[in-house]
């Protein structure tokens, strides 16, 4: 019975330190990804959506905006799990391998200010299971890449500590392309700037144009451009409808794109020029009166200018000369003070200054320590520091030994720093010898950060030798 026990507590205790660990893992490839091309903190709703799932064109079943967005919020999900799971186990899962998120998690980014996208969610997920869908890359060029392949192989529900979890199964080819992005170029979607788009093809066409907005017009002035399509190649991207099959020829009986951009790619333009970062304009090519091709122009729109106080501005500014990044700053401030950080640069600037020391490997690093290990600071007028009465009279020796003290403190303090350090090289040998010289301590003295014991050591040894020196002669 005990043997017993002890298993079922090994066994409780593996799978916490799992979830610890992954949740460690998950932290620390956000932060990984967050701080690589920035000033600023990246959004965590940036899917690398692989190319050939970007333009998906039905064969039986319909989808509507919300599936769609749904199912780039699932592909996310599902690429951040495949990473913690490679990290923990050295390989990928098998492609019977159930992902799973919780609700909330996987529909945060799929449409703003809706409440009632929980209650049909169910709806939502088994829409995605039966759909079939023959997936290109936009390229006309491509062809069909994936064809007649459903979006999930599996999915079901299950209630876990009463939260609701979706758990899902992907076709092996879309985990290839998750897993794979040297072989499977990707498109970076921001999932929130997808969510305030409400039509289907607004959405399709918002990715396919985030795909091409750094392809330029050969000898153009500086336009972005898309792919130039065949119309009907544009009606099945852009629609959600399974067109019907003409019985006697075989081939599919589509709308015309007359039809289908008055009623639906005009109002997609309005859209997402209007909520979006990007401008599109539609251009189309005739050949006699008849459309041949079909391409849309691009244009980014300049960001807001963000708003930064001018006490953070220059402290960014001094620590981006250091080798650190905004967002590193702008945490340390989050995290102490305006003034804590400001010490923190000077101290890191002073730090790699120092010639005789080794060069820092990690200045964020370096930095972070600095920041976390020193006492709180707030900086006041002077006129706001609150004098404390004397506790004692200066007629008592302990008041005279402390005057003494606070003279040579003064004194000391207005010293060079060339000669403070050599009084904190003596100050610290002798805190090495008495036992008490801590790792800290020793690393102030490195960084010139005169405080604590180590400070009040050099001190001593100043007031010491201040008291033995010879008093000026005043005459032969």
């Amino acid at each position: 019975m005990i043997g017993l026990s002890v298993r079922l507590f090994i066994r409780k205790l593996n799978f916490f330190c799992f979830r610890i660990k992954s949740r460690t893992l998950a932290f620390c490839d956000i932060s990984v990804q967050n701080i690589d091309k920035i000033g600023h903190m990246k959004s965590v709703s940036t899917l690398n959506k692989p190319n050939v799932s970007l333009v998906m064109i039905p064969k039986a079943g319909k989808l509507t905006a919300i599936e769609r967005k749904l199912l780039n919020s699932i592909l996310l999900s599902s690429a951040r799990q495949l990473r913690e799971y490679r990290a923990l186990h050295s390989q990928d899962p098998s492609n019977t391998h159930l992902y799973s998120a919780l609700a909330d998690e996987l529909l945060d980014p799929v449409e703003v200010g809706k409440s009632n996208l929980k209650s049909a969610l169910r709806k939502h997920v088994l829409a995605l299971r039966r759909a079939v869908i023959n997936w290109e890359a936009p390229d006309a060029k491509s062809g069909v890449v994936w064809e007649n392949l459903s979006m999930l192989s599996e999915a079901r529900f299950e209630i876990r500590n009463g939260g609701l979890y979706v758990l899902w199964a992907l076709p092996p080819k879309i985990n290839e392309a998750l897993s794979d992005y040297q072989e499977f170029h990707f498109t970076k979607l921001d999932l929130e700037k997808i969510s305030r788009l409400k039509s289907y093809t607004a959405v399709a066409l918002y990715e396919i144009c985030v795909r091409y907005k750094n392809n330029f017009r050969k000898e153009g002035k500086g336009e972005r451009i898309t792919n130039a399509s065949p119309p009907e190649w544009w009606v099945d991207a852009l629609t959600n409808i399974v067109p019907k099959t003409n019985k006697e020829t075989g081939q599919p009986v589509r709308r015309e794109w007359r039809k289908v951009k008055n009623e639906a790619v005009k109002k997609a333009i309005e859209e997402i020029n209007a909520v979006t970062d990007l401008d599109i304009v539609l251009t189309e090519k005739k050949t006699g009166k008849a459309v041949s091709l079909v391409q849309f122009e691009i244009r980014l729109k300049k960001p807001e200018p963000r708003e930064i106080q001018s006490s953070h501005f220059e402290l960014i500014k001094s620590g981006i000369c250091l080798g650190l990044t905004e967002t590193q700053i702008a945490s340390g401030i989050e995290r102490t003070s305006v003034e804590q950080v400001g010490l923190g640069l000077a101290k890191l600037e002073a730090r790699i200054k120092h010639q005789e020391l080794e060069p820092v490997v990690n200045v964020g690093r370096y930095f972070n320590s600095i920041i976390n290990d020193g006492a709180p600071v707030k900086v006041v007028n002077d006129a706001e520091i609150e004098r404390k009465p004397a506790l004692l009279t200066t007629d008592t020796p302990v008041a005279q030994e402390k005057s003494v003290l606070t003279l040579a403190r003064e004194d000391f303090m207005t010293l060079p720093e060339v000669e403070k350090r050599g009084f904190a090289a003596r100050a610290l040998k002798v805190l090495v010898a008495r036992g008490v010289a801590t790792a800290r301590i020793q690393r102030n003295a490195e960084e010139g950060v005169w405080s604590g014991v180590l400070l009040s050591q050099m001190i001593e040894i100043f007031s010491g030798e201040k008291s033995i020196k010879p008093a000026p002669s005043d005459g032969p």
